[in-house]
């Protein structure tokens, strides 16, 4: 009897977690020098992230590989910012919008790895990037310039989701034993 794909991915994503942290701190009792451990902790994550994502291409095939990983490194990329100090509390609104970008990429990469099926994927993927283009559009003059008005990117973004549960509704079905 195999194992559930969830301890699978707990196991390999913990275990890459657990040897990173292993290895960084007995690099640092051998007294060579480690990067300091307060300021790049986010790297550990952005490894679980990776394994995740390896999880899915070598592994499980399970949608959830794909927007977990994407979503662990995309928030991880973001706490590296504050603690290397690129990123600050003081500049919320130039980072902020990030947040909801992240989660919008993490369920449309969950949409597309599910072979486009679960539509729950494709409404919070398009909501996140559309709130995450939206709000760096009013943050961002260049970028305001590239995309349309908020009124035209949200008729855009709505448009895409209606067409596709349209689709979804209307499709041939499968019948038993079939595709």
């Amino acid at each position: 009897m195999s194992e559930s794909p969830r301890p699978r991915r707990l196991y390999l994503v913990g275990g890459v977690i657990v040897v990173a942290v292993a290895l960084w701190l007995l690099l640092e009792a051998a007294g060579l020098p480690v990067p300091e451990l307060a300021r790049w902790w986010p790297v550990f994550v952005i490894l679980g992230g990776l394994a995740s994502l390896a999880d899915f291409f070598v592994g499980s095939r399970e949608a959830g590989s794909i927007g977990k990983g994407v979503f662990g490194i995309g928030v991880a990329c973001l706490c590296l910012g504050f603690t290397v100090g690129s990123l600050s509390w003081s500049h919320v609104g130039s980072w902020a919008p990030a947040l909801p970008l992240i989660f919008g990429a993490a369920f449309l990469a969950a949409w597309i790895a599910d072979g486009f099926e679960t539509s729950g994927f494709l409404v919070a993927g398009l909501v996140g990037v559309g709130l995450g283009l939206t709000f760096y559009g009013f943050h961002y003059d260049w970028l305001a310039r590239i995309l349309p008005s908020p009124a035209v990117l949200w008729g855009i973004l709505l448009l895409i989701l209606g067409a596709f549960l349209l689709w979804r509704n209307f499709r041939p079905k499968s019948g038993p034993g079939e595709g």
